[in-house]
C-alpha cells in the first residue's frame, strides 16, 4: 500500500501544475480523489483484484543468529511505539482543532443582518476571532466574517468572497479536508503525504477561485486579487476550516494570483479520462498467486498470501552444534479469522530434524482476517547457519 500510495502521489504532484496550466484548477483538484479511492481499493474482495502469477511458493530463510533476531524484534517494537506516538499526536491535534472551531463558532453569537446575506443559504456571523472570512463546521456549517468586513471590502469583493466560501460548502470541502487530514495522520511518517496534503489544499483554493471568477470581468478579477492580497497571512494551526485569505505561504498566494489572470479551459474529455484513471487505480490491487504448474501433493494450486505476523522457528540446538542445514516444505490452511490450521510436513531434508520447530512456528503465523475459500497453502522454510 505504501508503494502504491507513493507512486500515486508522485504522479499527481508531477501532473498537477501541467493540468492547471493547460486545462483548469478544478480538474487538477479532481485528481486528488484518486488517493482515498486507491486506499479504499485495498479493501476490495480478492476476486475483484488483478491476479499476478508467480512460479514459486513463499520461501523464508531461518538462521541461528538469535541475537540478530532479538535485535530485529526490539527494533520493530520501538518503531511500532514511535508510530503509535505519532498517530496519537495527530488524533489529539485533530481533536484540539475541532474544539477550537467549536469555541470560535459558539463565541460568534452576532448573526449578520445585511442585505447582502439575504440570499446566502448558510448562517453568517461576525467574529472577533477571525481576520479573514471563513467557512466553519462539518455538521452545522456557518460563515464567519471579521467585524470590519463591510468597511474593509467593496461590494463586489464582498460578494465574491461570500461566493468563494459558499462554493467550498457546495463541494463539501470541509469533509474532504477531514478525509485528507485523516490520511495524513495515518501516514504521518511519510514525507510525500505531507507534501501532497499541502498541494491538495492549494488546488482546493485555486479551483474555488477559478469557479467564482468564471465569466467575471477583468475589473472584478482585479478587485478579487486585491482582496486576497489585503487579508493574506500565514495559515493557522486549525486544519479543517476554510479561510479565504489564510491558506499558504507567499509562494502559494502568488500562484493563486497568477491563476486569477489565466483563462481556464475545462475539458469534459479530461474529466472522463481522469475518472477512468481513478477507477483503474481503485480496482487494480495486485495479489500474488502461484501458477498451476506448481502443484502440491493434494493437487490444488497454492496461494501466495503474505502473513501479517510471521514467527521465525528456533534453530534446533543439536543441528546447530553439528553444523546441519536443511529445509522443510509445509502444507497448511488459513481460517477466515487469519489463524493457521491443518499443518502438515510435505517434505523435509534431513528427515525430522527441523520438522517440529517449523510446525511450531508456523502455528503462530497470522494472516489478514477475511472470507476465504477452502484452499491449501504451501511454504518452504530453509535453515541455514
Amino acid at each position: 500500500m505504501l508503494v502504491a500510495l507513493s507512486i500515486l502521489l508522485a504522479v499527481i504532484l508531477a501532473l498537477r501544475s501541467k493540468v492547471v496550466e493547460y486545462f483548469s484548477s478544478r480538474q487538477a483538484y479532481q485528481l486528488w480523489l484518486a488517493i482515498p479511492v486507491c486506499l479504499l481499493g485495498a479493501w476490495l474482495p480478492n476476486n475483484a483484484k488483478t491476479q499476478l502469477p508467480v512460479n514459486q511458493m513463499p520461501f523464508y530463510t531461518v538462521t541461528n543468529s538469535e541475537v540478530m533476531i532479538s535485535n530485529q524484534q526490539v527494533l520493530s517494537d520501538y518503531l511500532f511505539i514511535v508510530y503509535l506516538i505519532g498517530l496519537s499526536a495527530g488524533l489529539l491535534a485533530l481533536l484540539y482543532s475541532g474544539l477550537m472551531q467549536r469555541n470560535v463558532v459558539h463565541q460568534s453569537l452576532n448573526q449578520v443582518n445585511h442585505k447582502l446575506m439575504d440570499t446566502v443559504a448558510l448562517p453568517v456571523y461576525e467574529s472577533e476571532k477571525v481576520y479573514s472570512p471563513a467557512l466553519f463546521g462539518l455538521i452545522k456549517p456557518a460563515i464567519l466574517i471579521p467585524k470590519a468586513f463591510f468597511e474593509q471590502f467593496t461590494r463586489s469583493q464582498q460578494q465574491a468572497i461570500i461566493q468563494h466560501e459558499l462554493y467550498h460548502h457546495s463541494r463539501k470541502d470541509i469533509l474532504w479536508n477531514l478525509i485528507a487530514v485523516s490520511i495524513v495522520i495515518v501516514f504521518w511518517f511519510h514525507p510525500m503525504v505531507w507534501i501532497g496534503y499541502r498541494a491538495f489544499r492549494q488546488d482546493q483554493e485555486l479551483s474555488c477561485d477559478e469557479a467564482v471568477l468564471e465569466d467575471k470581468s477583468t475589473t472584478s478579477k482585479q478587485d478579487y486579487a486585491r482582496a486576497l492580497i489585503q487579508i493574506h497571512s500565514q495559515s493557522t494551526a486549525v486544519p479543517l476550516q476554510l479561510y479565504f485569505g489564510q491558506q499558504g505561504n507567499e509562494t502559494m498566494v502568488k500562484e493563486r494570483l497568477m491563476n486569477i489572470k489565466k483563462t481556464s479551459r475545462y475539458s469534459k474529455l479530461f474529466t472522463f479520462i481522469a475518472a477512468i484513471f481513478i477507477t483503474v487505480i481503485s480496482t487494480t490491487q495486485l495479489k500474488a498467486e502461484v501458477s498451476k504448474k506448481d502443484k502440491i501433493l493434494s493437487g490444488e494450486p497454492a496461494k501466495m498470501e503474505q502473513p501479517i505476523v510471521r514467527v521465525n522457528p528456533t534453530y534446533p540446538a543439536e543441528a546447530a552444534d553439528n553444523g546441519i542445514e536443511g529445509w522443510v516444505i509445509l502444507e497448511f490452511g488459513v481460517t477466515p479469522n487469519g489463524t493457521v490450521d491443518n499443518i502438515r510436513v510435505i517434505e523435509s531434508h534431513p528427515d525430522d530434524v527441523f520438522d517440529k520447530e517449523a510446525k511450531k512456528a508456523l502455528a503462530k503465523w497470522r494472516y489478514m482476517a477475511k472470507d476465504r475459500k477452502q484452499q491449501v497453502n504451501t511454504v518452504q522454510l530453509s535453515f541455514k547457519l
